[in-house]
């Protein structure tokens, strides 16, 4: 018996990743336009959003009832205020961003392998395959789901496919913009530490240099930003 082909096999666990997600993508498709909270987060990110739309502040404080606090950083709800325009539903264009989110970081994911893998089609394809088959079924919830976490991720990727590719010629530059994503991510969920802290750790061995102006700049940004 012929051994298999790497590229067959590579070929065949895709297929196999994604028939078994597809429901998992059909159902999370069919489910964007149904006015039942997929979560209970749901709810309160509408609620937020909708009077920050209005013209009201986003935090309020602890003096009424009733309390509703948002422990999220504001960035997530100035998106939606500037995507709000777009649809007067703000649950289904809060599951449309999340769910175009979940795809824009299976993207990133196979852009960072196809640099570190060049020329090599499928481990950056199966990359994706993964992500989207990992998210489909242990994290079916956030498939469309109106919460921030995924459009945080596509910052921390970004910032993640940006070092691969500059990897081999950093700058102080390249660091600035890295160090923005980061804290864009961070703006959007303050629980998306581990790109940073992968980033910080990689530049501290390779160079303290970098290190220091990846440091003084996620100070300035988050200054200037948060």
């Amino acid at each position: 018996m012929s051994a298999i082909r790497p590229a067959r096999a590579l070929a065949l666990l895709g297929f196999v990743l994604l028939a078994a997600t597809a429901p998992f993508l059909f159902f999370a498709v069919a489910r964007l336009a149904f006015h039942v909270p997929i979560e209970p987060n749901e709810g309160w990110n509408a609620l937020h959003t909708v009077r920050l739309v209005g013209g009201g502040p986003l935090y309020l404080p602890f003096q009424s009832l009733p309390l509703a606090p948002v422990n999220y950083p504001p960035l997530s709800f100035l998106v939606m205020k500037a995507l709000s325009p777009l649809s007067p539903d703000l649950l289904v264009l809060g599951r449309v961003v999340a769910a175009l989110a979940f795809l824009g970081v299976g993207g990133l994911i196979a852009a960072t392998v196809a640099v570190l893998a060049p020329g090599r089609r499928w481990p950056a394809l199966l990359g994706a395959l993964v992500w989207v088959s990992v998210g489909g079924h242990a994290a079916y919830r956030y498939l469309g789901m109106y919460e921030p976490q995924m459009l945080g991720h596509v910052f921390s990727m970004g910032a993640l496919y940006l070092f691969a590719r500059w990897r081999e010629r950093l700058w102080p530059g390249h660091i600035a913009v890295l160090a923005l994503l980061c804290c864009m991510g961070l703006l959007v969920k303050h629980l998306l530490l581990a790109t940073p802290l992968a980033l910080a750790l990689v530049l501290l061995r390779l160079d303290r240099r970098l290190f220091l102006h990846l440091a003084a700049w996620g100070v300035a940004w988050m200054g200037a930003l948060g």
